[in-house]
């Protein structure tokens, strides 16, 4: 962070080095809230662009990918607020466990494709936590809230995606 914000020669490669470690988490987290391709990499951009600048004015940032996330869901809810409508999700491929390798990808096909159902305080903190694995305390940075709040927050999550899916789940289980 000193030799970004310092300008030094060193200053692109520490940068780099800083999107190298983050940049996975930051676009994930974007993708699952805007849900585009397009405008998912439009506003990548801008949250590095956003980073890089705050760095260089002197912002004292004590835990980056906090701070990267809360960059990015500020953009994802300026989004939302200027353009008010849904674009079709495009999943990922993401880690399955082998065993159960069908009913893994089913299962989370199932999960992806209902979290435009939720609200979308509720989306966003179910995919902090349960995409992004971070603690209720990061997400409650994040999302500017309360930490029982955030909580609160996953857990309605959780229970609305188990209501959604409930008749998917008994076709899995059968």
């Amino acid at each position: 962070m000193e030799l970004v914000r310092e300008q030094k020669d060193d200053m692109s490669y520490a940068f780099s080095e800083l999107y190298d470690r983050h940049s996975v988490n930051a676009r994930n987290f974007i993708h699952y809230m805007i849900q585009s391709g397009e405008q998912t990499e439009d506003i990548f951009q801008e949250t590095f662009i956003t980073f890089y600048r705050r760095v260089c004015e002197g912002k004292e940032i004590k835990n980056i990918k906090a701070y990267l996330l809360s960059i990015a869901r500020n953009l994802c809810l300026k989004y939302y607020r200027d353009k008010k409508t849904t674009v079709p999700f495009e999943p990922e491929q993401f880690f399955v466990d082998e065993r159960n390798k069908y009913e893994s990808n089913e299962l989370f096909s199932l999960i992806v494709k209902s979290l435009p159902l939720l609200e979308e305080k509720q989306r966003e903190a179910f995919v902090l936590r349960e995409f992004e694995g971070l603690p209720y305390d990061e997400i409650a940075k994040v999302c500017q809230t309360s930490l029982s709040n955030a909580k609160s927050r996953v857990f309605r999550a959780h229970k609305k995606l188990i209501e959604i899916l409930q008749p998917y789940l008994k076709d899995l289980a059968d």
